[in-house]
């Protein structure tokens, strides 16, 4: 009788030590703004750093930048965000997460609804923009936030964007 209790002891916790490969785990990774880039730099203002952040000073010109994220394995983003300061009060920062697939020219694959900072809300604090979850994300598809919109500077007051993150399924 204890023979047989020890034997589906052992036999149970080696199920669940080598059965359970399909277990998935968050994979995050957060970036500082200092990796996105001007999305087209014949037009979009020169931006400056600061700790990281990047932001706007042009008092004549929006912003608009490509923020590029790793894709390792997955093909399933559980979450993804971007903190953003919005300094001006008739203006919005406006973002999305896209993943794309290049096919000769640039093919969007999926991307996330586009989200703004609420008008009028003007702050020094970042404010996050949850951007979302993708799924069924091609293997060699990439990974970006598009941020379609950074304010100008207002009355010396700057928008910017702070830092961004990707949240992939992993499975091991």
């Amino acid at each position: 009788m204890m023979k047989t209790k020890v034997l589906s002891s052992v036999v149970i916790a080696a199920g669940l030590l080598f059965g359970a490969t399909s277990l998935s785990y968050a994979d995050s990774k957060t970036y500082p703004a200092s990796e996105c880039v001007r999305w087209d730099e014949r037009v979009d203002p020169v931006t400056f750093l600061n700790f990281g952040r990047r932001f706007n000073p042009s008092t004549t010109l929006r912003l608009r930048l490509d923020c590029p994220a790793v894709k390792d394995r997955s093909t399933d983003v559980r979450n993804s965000w971007i903190r953003v300061i919005d300094q001006h009060p008739n203006d919005q920062v406006c973002a999305q997460f896209i993943a794309y697939k290049q096919l000769g020219a640039l093919t969007v694959i999926r991307g996330t609804p586009q989200l703004c900072t609420t008008l009028a809300f003007v702050s020094a604090t970042p404010v996050q923009l949850n951007t979302g979850a993708l799924a069924a994300i091609p293997a060699d598809a990439h990974y970006y936030f598009s941020v379609l919109r950074i304010p100008m500077n207002f009355n010396g007051a700057v928008s910017g964007v702070v830092t961004y993150a990707v949240d992939e399924v992993d499975f091991e």
